[in-house]
Order: C-alpha cells, then structure tokens, then sequence
C-alpha cells in the first residue's frame, strides 16, 4: 500500500513544477497537491497522510496554520516546512508544530532523498512505531545549514581549504569547538594549532564535515533535562566510537570513502538517543535504570519504554535531513550488523565494534550493557582479529 504525502503551495507555477519533478517517486508515494491553506485544511479532514510539506508563505492561510491543524488532526504525520530567507520570523513562531525545514525553492535532491529515505525505513517495518514517536515530538533537529553550505562546496570543483575555512568562521562557537578538538588528546597533534584553515589542513574535510555536522545537531540539542545521562556524555562517547571505527576501517583497508563513513555514522549512531532523551527526559532517565546493573540491554529498555529504539529514530531523524544510505545503514544497524549481507568488515560493523571497545571504558554505565555480534564477525572469519584490535584501539594514538 501506497503511503501518502499532501503538498501545499499557492503558488500555481511551483506546484505543477513539484508535481512534474517528483513523478518519479510516484511508486512509492500517493501524491497530492493543495492549491492552498483553505484546500489543504479541507483534504487533512478527509485523508490521512504519512508526510505533510507546505510552503510557510501563502496568502490568506500560512504554512505555520497548516501544520498546526496536521499536529491536531493527524499527529502522526511528519511535518515539513518550505521556506524562503523571507520567511525566517514566520519560521520561528511557528517552530513548535514544524518538525523539518526545507529550503523554497525546494532543494528537489534532499526531498526527494528524504522521501526516499523514509520509503526505505518504512519497508523495514518501522515506519509505523517511529512516526507515531516522532509524529508526538514537538520539534525535531534541523540539519545545520553551515553542514549544508559546506556539502555544497565540497561537491564542486574550486573547494580549497582557505574557503572551507572561511566557512566554519561564520559560526563561532562551531570553530572553537574544532579548535578545541584538534587541540586535545583526542587528535593527539604535538602541536597547538591556532587558525581554522589549518585545522581543516589537519583534519581532512571529510572529518570537518562529520564535525560540523554532529556539532549542529548538539547545539540544537542543547541540554537534555535528564538527570541520569548528560549530552557530554553522548558527546564524549560518539567521538570514541567515530575515531575506533575509522581507525578499523583503516585497518581492514577500507577506501578513504569508507572510513568517512565509518566515522560520520560513528558520530551519528547515538543521535536517536538525544531525541528521545531531549523530547522525554523522565521517561529516559527510566530506560537509563533499566539499563544500569544490566538488568536490560539499552535496547530492550527502549523498546519496553517506547515501543521503539534509537537506532530507528536516528536514522529516521537523518533520512529526513537526504543523508547518504550507508550513514543511515550505520546508525540503523549499529546494534544489530549481523542483518548485512557482506563478504568483509563494512562501516556498521566497524562502528558496532567500536561502540563495544572504544565506546564503554570510562564512559557512562548506559554503554556498558552492549554485547558483540559474535555471529556477524564469525560469519566473517574475523574472530582471530578482535585482540589485534583491542589492543591497537587500547593505544592513545590511534
């Protein structure tokens, strides 16, 4: 069965254009098109839908009130906003019933990977469980539009690190966070590195991307309200676990691709966490007593608390933001790899491993009940190499 999406804009011309643009999305997706507000409140009456994606600018009934009737109507649906640089006031009144922000005129490639994405995740049986969480949030994390602007640059062809640099400058705490990182034990530099662009020199962009990337989405955040888990620890753990996972990457002769992969879904893979944690802290403070003294694993806990667990919401989060499969593959299967079909170590078994070795001494109690695919990496004939990996990973310098 077809899922359904409704689109709203009263903008004749940008309508019939998104109808043309999206045709092909139309084996997965009931496509509809309210000519406007007073249309689009009338259809909500009548039809149910997964996604509702209306521009925030119209003329007599604004995005803001339509996504507000979907909230009460319909509160499982997902709720995306289309918005021009005009519209950024109308935006922020409006913030508490918009669950995503999309550029108008809409970046086609991250819609149509959004619904793509959500498609996909939907056909692993989890589309229901998750929009019914996500669908009761008030707001979910906007992908960081510096994360945007630096995707764009890196894409095309005069990228250099000067303007990649004079990027990352326009948000300041964002680089004095990497200039924090690439100066701790973390990185291990023997050296103090002062200035953006040789921090990006130092760190490769792939990496740069990764940071700003996760350091968006953690300002968003900001402080969880939970009592028995903080976001420096989900911070502190989610670098450990990018780093190892990279670095088994690299042992194992993956591609510079690859190991990309593995440290952006490293950073990523317990994202899902800071959802549900900031959206219900005293639920989660729950699933974190569960968790501790291993009476649950943080699965079973999340599952007995929510009906559904971070690996799903994450990656749920992330579809919706047009991120690349194999990152949404990591953060959904970070807890259960063995569901891969490969022939060698891929980055979500790299990032399953980390978060066993790398992610649990010295860290919170959350992370120390995860246990290892044993299957998957018998499966693989990689049994023999897991001390080699432990004891490289137990070094400060990898």
């Amino acid at each position: 069965m077809k899922r359904r999406i409704l689109f709203v804009d009263d903008d004749a011309l940008a309508l019939s254009t998104l109808r043309a643009l999206l045709q092909p999305m139309e084996p997965e997706w009931e496509m509809s098109f309210a000519s406007g507000g007073a249309e689009a409140l009338d259809w909500l009456g009548q039809e149910p839908y997964k996604v509702v994606v209306s521009a925030m600018r119209m003329a007599e009934i604004h995005g803001g009130q339509v996504l507000e009737r979907v909230q009460k109507l319909q509160p499982s649906a997902l709720r995306v906003a289309l918005s021009g640089p005009a519209d950024r006031d109308l935006v922020t009144r409006n913030i508490s019933v918009i669950h995503q922000v999309l550029p108008r005129p809409c970046d086609l490639d991250q819609l149509i990977a959004m619904l793509a994405n959500a498609a996909q995740l939907a056909n692993q049986g989890v589309d229901q469980e998750v929009q019914g969480v996500l669908g009761s949030l008030d707001r979910l994390p906007s992908m960081p539009g510096l994360y945007q602007e630096l995707s764009a640059l890196l894409e095309g062809e005069d990228a250099t690190v000067r303007r990649v640099g004079d990027i990352i400058r326009q948000d300041m705490g964002m680089t004095a966070k990497i200039l924090q990182l690439v100066n701790s034990a973390f990185f291990g530099l023997r050296r103090t590195v002062e200035d953006i662009q040789d921090a990006v020199a130092f760190l490769g962009t792939d990496t740069i991307k990764a940071l700003v990337l996760v350091h968006g989405v953690f300002d968003q955040i900001g402080e969880l309200g939970t009592q028995k888990i903080s976001i420096v620890d989900i911070w502190t753990h989610s670098l450990s676990v990018a780093k190892g996972a990279r670095a088994l990457a690299a042992m194992e002769g993956l591609s510079r691709p690859l190991r990309a992969e593995a440290f952006m879904g490293g950073m990523l893979h317990d994202v899902g966490i800071l959802v549900l944690a900031k959206q219900f802290p005293a639920r989660y403070d729950r699933v974190v007593e569960q968790a501790n003294g291993g009476r649950l694993s943080v699965i079973l806990a999340e599952q007995q608390e929510f009906g559904v667990c971070h690996p799903e919401v994450g990656a749920y989060l992330l579809g919706l933001w047009g991120l690349q499969p194999g990152v949404l593959k990591a953060v959904s299967l970070h807890h259960s790899p063995g569901r891969i079909q490969a022939a060698t170590l891929t980055p979500v078994l790299a990032i399953h491993i980390a978060d066993i070795i790398c992610g649990t001494p010295g860290h919170h109690t959350l992370f120390e009940n995860s246990k290892l695919d044993d299957a998957a990496i018998n499966a693989l004939g990689l049994r023999d190499r897991l001390m080699g990996w432990r004891q490289v990973l137990a070094q400060s310098d990898w």
